[in-house]
C-alpha cells in the first residue's frame, strides 16, 4: 500500500513539474510575426514596458509629436488612460497612406500582413528596440 501510494505521488509530482514547467516555458516562445499572440497574458508584456519608455523617450528627444504617430491597439490615444500620468497627448491610430511615422510592436496583433509587408519593404527604421524576443520599431516614412 505505502509502495502504492509513493508511485502515485511520484507521478503526480512529475505531472506537476512537467505542466509547470510547460507553462513558465511557454513565455519565452517567439512567435512568427504573423502569428497572433496573447502577449498581455504571459511575460511578454514586461520587457515591452521597457522599450515603450525607450522610444517615447526617442521621440521626446527627436522632437516628434506622438500626435504625428500612427500605431494600433494597445498604444492609440491620449497616454493618461495607460500611463495614469494626466497626459493628454497620445498615438493616433495607424494610416500608412498619410503617416510619417509609425510605432510598431511585435507584441501588437492589429497590424495586418499587408501593413506588415508594406512597413518592412517600403518604410525605413529610424530607430530599434529589442528585449527577450520583443522588439519596437519607429519606421519612417522614405
Amino acid at each position: 500500500m505505502l509502495l502504492k501510494n509513493t508511485k502515485s505521488n511520484a507521478i503526480a509530482l512529475g505531472l506537476l513539474f512537467l505542466m509547470g514547467s510547460s507553462l513558465f516555458l511557454g513565455n519565452f516562445w517567439k512567435y512568427d510575426k504573423g502569428i497572433a499572440q496573447g502577449w498581455d497574458a504571459s511575460l511578454a508584456h514586461l520587457p515591452y514596458h521597457k522599450l515603450r519608455a525607450q522610444a517615447l523617450a526617442y521621440l521626446e528627444i527627436q522632437a516628434i509629436p506622438l500626435e504625428q504617430v500612427g500605431t494600433v491597439f494597445p498604444e492609440v490615444g491620449q497616454r493618461k488612460f495607460r500611463a495614469l500620468n494626466g497626459q493628454e497627448e497620445g498615438f493616433k491610430l495607424a494610416d500608412l497612406g498619410s503617416d510619417s511615422y509609425i510605432f510598431y510592436a511585435s507584441v501588437m496583433n492589429d497590424f495586418s500582413e499587408e501593413a506588415r509587408y508594406e512597413l518592412e519593404t517600403k518604410w525605413s527604421i529610424e530607430q530599434q528596440w529589442e528585449s527577450f524576443g520583443i522588439e519596437v520599431i519607429l519606421y519612417k516614412r522614405p
